[in-house]
């Protein structure tokens, strides 16, 4: 794990900075783009493997997740087959629930949303987690678009192996935020502990934020493998992305994965 200080940062859609011609004004569920604190932590530095989960099945608390034996997708003979990914991939078919299960089961718990941007930001408003680079074939696993924001560009070498997931950790060496996260972009998005709530972050508290998961959807953070770096929605491996999800949603778990987090 490593070790997130106490103190502010700058959390939300910074409109004219994390946006670009092609990806139109924040999106309201981002906003506002406003100052928060948040007390000390410790996050994994990646998200939790499949064999990592696989552990908690072997220990009888976890279950299978919906998609355990099909979330990766494999180029065999230029034909793509969903697989049983490797140990080393994240746990990319697990549910809102399965992940809770699994960090209490660690003595963790996932990360809240504003831990998550933290952890993926830092504190001087990177745009993405490594810093202001626009996102080459070294930062992250993702879909690249040319400049025009309007057809794919030349996909990355790696996806002749890996044509969807990729093993954790791959990305660091150019990726990493400044806290020595990897994956905080592409690869899977990731749960946080929040609810969602389309009317963005207003309501909530300017210290230790938390949206209480009362309803059914919660709050995925970032970006997965699919997501295009320059295309109509041009921010999407952005620090501050976010979107919904339900908690035990089995068609929405394919590219969604998680890391645990820990008070501190």
């Amino acid at each position: 794990m490593m070790h997130v200080p106490a103190g502010p940062f700058w959390m939300g859609c910074h409109e004219g900075f994390d946006t670009d011609e092609f990806s139109g004004s924040c999106a309201k569920s981002e906003l506002p783009y406003r100052e928060v604190t948040v007390s000390a932590f410790w996050i994994d530095r990646t998200e939790v493997t499949k064999g990592a989960y696989r552990e908690c099945l072997n220990a009888g608390i976890c279950v299978p997740p919906p998609k355990w034996d099909v979330e990766w997708n494999r180029g065999v003979d230029g034909m793509s087959n969903f697989v049983p990914a490797l140990a080393e991939m994240p746990a990319a078919s697990v549910t809102w629930s399965q992940a809770n299960t699994y960090c209490a089961w660690q003595g963790k718990r996932l990360p809240t949303e504003a831990e998550w941007e933290k952890a993926a930001r830092g504190t001087d408003g990177r745009k993405y987690p490594w810093g202001m680079d626009e996102p080459t074939c070294e930062h992250a696993n993702f879909k690249p678009w040319d400049i025009a924001g309007n057809k794919p560009g030349p996909e990355c070498p790696y996806r002749e192996e890996y044509r969807t997931l990729t093993p954790v950790a791959m990305f660091c060496m150019r990726g990493a935020s400044v806290y020595g996260l990897c994956d905080m972009a592409g690869n899977v998005a990731e749960w946080a502990a929040d609810g969602y709530d389309s009317a963005g972050y207003a309501a909530l508290p300017t210290v230790d934020p938390l949206r209480e998961p009362t309803g059914e959807s919660v709050a995925r953070r970032g970006a997965g493998w699919g997501a295009w770096s320059l295309s109509a929605v041009g921010y999407s491996l952005a620090t501050s992305r976010h979107k919904g999800g339900g908690k035990d949603d089995e068609g929405e778990t394919r590219e969604t994965g998680f890391r645990c987090a820990l008070d501190g």
